[in-house]
């Protein structure tokens, strides 16, 4: 096999192979055919690679396969969740993940048919109208992906949230003695639409990320979307044990069909367009809410549940197998008076007439027929 000129006197070796177990310092692979992409690139197997690293180079195959990650399943997409499942997902986070502010969250989040960016850095200053006959929420626009707008409230969540954030009422309780708000946070729900300086308020944080040096929290930052998704996790694995019980007890469970891998905070914003579609609610009218064109609401988001899907097939082809059922249960056979019963000679069993007096086979009298 042709190896091309050799290296000129006092030429080094430009890339060594990427892999971090490669002994080979004389092969250079800059212009080697073995290279991934570095998000292929399980950088654990790697030598340290700049930050601006492309793509890896490697001496043979064999190292590229070493370095290689995994193909990932395609999960599909996310999970559309019903009312009665919004509501034992928000108990699961509050009582055995003992995080009451993910349930919080992930309930705001339904309410206002936003994406887990927004939902995290909500702030009480956002909320105007609560304990009026009109609350809403006024988003501002945070990332390219949401759109300033004014969101309506539902009434009934709106006082949910006063009476939570009351000094008097106290807060929601979870396991384990945890809380929301937190027993050191301060949240001023607005009672009454903001005007003048009260707009140009940045406000509080309602879910405050943690400090590194302690348990304490940082009011100065949100959660971030690692912790979020980690107490998605746990609260999978909880309503995983809880389906296991209730199977084993001989009855079903709320999150039954449902793949809980597919739960997530994407799970938000298609329970949102779901929920308001099984209301009736126009699409145009969903997309202002949303804040999401009409065509990816159909496209993407609406996901009708398995018990939607089965009503509505049952609605449409009820018909037909009533016609079946009414056709099977006419009586096309012949009546049983135009047949005659069948005899048979009770000594060797063989067929007979009612015209013989003796069996034709066995010569016994027929006289018991």
């Amino acid at each position: 096999m042709p190896r091309g000129p050799k290296r000129a006197r006092g030429s080094t070796v430009k890339i060594l192979c990427a892999w971090k177990g490669c002994r080979r310092r004389n092969i250079d692979v800059k212009n080697k055919s073995h290279a991934l992409e570095i998000e292929h690139v399980n950088l654990t197997e790697t030598r340290k690679l700049r930050s601006n690293c492309g793509a890896a180079r490697f001496c043979c195959a064999e190292h590229l396969a070493k370095c290689h990650l995994p193909e990932r399943a395609d999960r599909g997409g996310r999970e559309a969740l019903t009312a009665e499942q919004c509501c034992s997902l928000f108990e699961t986070f509050a009582m055995e993940v003992q995080a009451p502010w993910a349930g919080v969250a992930f309930l705001l989040g339904v309410f206002m048919g936003e994406r887990q960016a927004c939902v995290l850095g909500a702030r009480d200053s956002w909320f105007t109208g609560i304990g009026t006959d009109h609350p809403c929420i006024n988003v501002p626009r945070i990332n390219k992906k949401t759109k300033a707008r004014e969101i309506p409230l539902d009434k009934s969540f709106a006082a949910l949230l006063a009476q939570w954030t009351s000094p008097e009422s106290g807060p929601v309780r979870g396991g384990g003695g945890s809380q929301w708000p937190h027993p050191d946070q301060t949240l001023q729900m607005a009672d009454q639409e903001r005007t003048g300086a009260q707009k140009r308020k940045r406000g509080n944080l309602l879910f405050p990320g943690k400090l590194l040096s302690g348990g304490g929290r940082n009011y100065r930052k949100p959660v971030t979307e690692r912790g979020w998704h980690d107490r998605f996790q746990v609260a999978q694995s909880c309503i995983a044990k809880q389906r296991t019980a209730a199977e084993a007890e001989g009855r079903g469970h709320v999150f039954d069909e449902i793949s809980l891998a597919r739960v997530s905070s994407h799970s938000m914003k298609k329970s949102t367009v779901t929920l308001l579609k099984g209301a009736g609610v126009a699409t145009q009218v969903i997309s202002l809410i949303t804040g999401t064109s009409c065509r990816m609401l159909e496209n993407t988001y609406f996901q009708p549940s398995r018990k939607v899907q089965r009503d509505a097939a049952a609605a449409a082809f009820s018909k037909i197998t009533d016609g079946l059922t009414s056709l099977h249960s006419r009586d096309v056979a012949p009546s049983s008076r135009d047949v005659a019963p069948a005899l048979f000679c009770t000594q060797c069993g063989r067929p007979a007439k009612a015209a013989w007096c003796y069996c034709r086979s066995c010569g016994s009298e027929l006289t018991d027929l």
